[in-house]
């Protein structure tokens, strides 16, 4: 068995693992109690999509790979922000209905920038 095999082996093998870890971090988006759960698993498998890929351009000696995998990385940060962006919005929401609910005058939603605009005119 020549060290060229051995590096094939060692290859197929990470693969292995890490497509584990991928399922394990999709079962951690489904079943998470949270929403940041469920960002935090979205983000783990995008970046092991792009170990993935790094991987196969090792072992396959295929250039455009790595292109591949820098484009998915550029994708994969986008969807997170989008994600974290929907994910304030939700608490903002919530945050708004609770303090409707508790009869504080809050009749629009809760806004970080405006509350210290109005602190600083003070």
């Amino acid at each position: 068995m020549g060290i060229v095999q051995c590096y094939h082996y060692f290859c197929m093998i990470s693969l292995g693992i890490l497509v584990v870890l991928a399922v394990a971090c999709l079962v951690r988006c489904i079943i998470g109690p949270r929403i940041s759960d469920r960002v935090l698993g979205v983000n783990m498998i995008g970046t092991l999509v792009i170990i993935m890929a790094a991987i196969f351009t090792v072992a396959m000696h295929e250039g455009y790979l790595a292109d591949i995998s820098l484009v998915y990385a550029l994708i994969s940060f986008v969807s997170v922000v989008l994600l974290c962006k929907i994910y304030t919005g939700i608490y903002r929401e919530r945050r708004h209905e609770e303090a409707r609910l508790a009869g504080e005058d809050g009749d629009k939603p809760v806004d970080i920038e405006e509350a210290e605009e109005e602190a600083a005119q003070k």
